[in-house]
């Protein structure tokens, strides 16, 4: 369950999603975004993740701050400030790290002995 939530709750975060769209949840029902005509909410777990800056609407693009959906998932996070990448530890998910890098479209997954690669609409920022 965990391989498929964290992935799916990452995805369903950043992937874009459209002003249409009103409510997203992943198969196991965990996470969900939720967007009204008031405010964009992210629920992990049952739960309403807080934000320090709240979810927006950017060019017609879902915007969600990572740092507390991954806080949420019980995820390790990493910056390098030189490298401009964020490392996750999704221990026994898909991949053993992701990386994503600020401006890019591609995310990294470092699995044990390989390396995959995934694309997202939306680049973090």
């Amino acid at each position: 369950m965990i391989k498929n939530l964290v992935i799916k709750t990452i995805a369903t975060a950043i992937i874009a999603l459209g002003t249409a769209i009103s409510a997203h949840a992943s198969a196991e029902g965990d996470s969900m975004l939720v967007q009204d005509e008031q405010e964009i909410r992210v629920i992990v777990g049952g739960e309403p993740v807080e934000f320090d800056v709240p979810p927006q609407i950017i060019d017609g693009e879902i915007m969600v701050p990572m740092r507390a959906i991954f806080e949420a998932l019980d995820l390790e996070m990493e910056w390098d400030e030189e490298a401009q990448t964020i490392t996750t530890d999704t221990r026994n998910s898909l991949a053993n790290n992701v990386i994503w890098e600020i401006g890019s479209t591609i995310i990294t997954k470092l699995n044990e002995g390989y390396t995959s690669y995934s694309m997202i609409d939306v680049p973090p920022k």
